[in-house]
């Protein structure tokens, strides 16, 4: 059953990749637009709580600039999920105003700030996705990370429920772990 269901969402992913521009398509996938993708559809199977969005309807993917993934994050930008369009922002600094976000990727740039940032958005409705193994292990709500050529990730609920955002039982089940 898992197996069918992940080779449903595998062809989903390769659905989003045939989405993304030609430039991306065209060469091989690369790491970096794998988890692009990953994070896409993480997004695409959250729920935040009533009246998040505003009248705007939009969804802010925040990440520092200066982030590996700012590249491959770029081709999400201005793409649209449950009817909402999904706008990048590439922030100078995570030690900024976070208000604005509804997603907040950290990686190892900023790695020594991730205690901060969490205290600052701690009980915000933000869902959090990192690759970094030290962010990893220290109450981030998506984890990615490599295994076997692979791209595997887990899922922290208690943090996921602190900030009142739900899950899919369709992305819990592709989860390598749920805590």
């Amino acid at each position: 059953m898992k197996n069918r269901l992940h080779g449903r969402i595998v062809c989903w992913l390769l659905g989003v990749f045939f989405a993304l521009p030609a430039s991306l398509s065209a060469a091989p996938v690369e790491e970096n637009a794998l988890k692009a993708a990953f994070i896409y559809n993480f997004i695409s199977f959250t729920e935040w709580p009533a009246g998040t969005f505003g009248a705007g309807g939009a969804i802010n993917l925040c990440a520092d600039s200066r982030s590996p993934m700012a590249s491959s994050m770029a081709a999400l930008n201005g793409k649209h999920i449950k009817a909402m369009r999904l706008n990048l922002h590439l922030l100078d600094s995570l030690q900024s105003d976070l208000s604005p976000c509804h997603i907040l990727y950290i990686d190892r740039t900023d790695r020594q700030n991730w205690t901060p940032i969490k205290k600052k958005i701690d009980n915000a409705s933000i869902l959090t996705i990192s690759d970094d193994s030290e962010i990893n292990a220290s109450g981030v709500m998506i984890a990615l990370s490599t295994l076997n050529n692979k791209i595997v990730f887990d899922i922290d609920m208690n943090v996921t429920q602190r900030a009142r955002l739900a899950m899919s039982s369709k992305l819990l089940r592709l989860a390598r772990t749920v805590r």
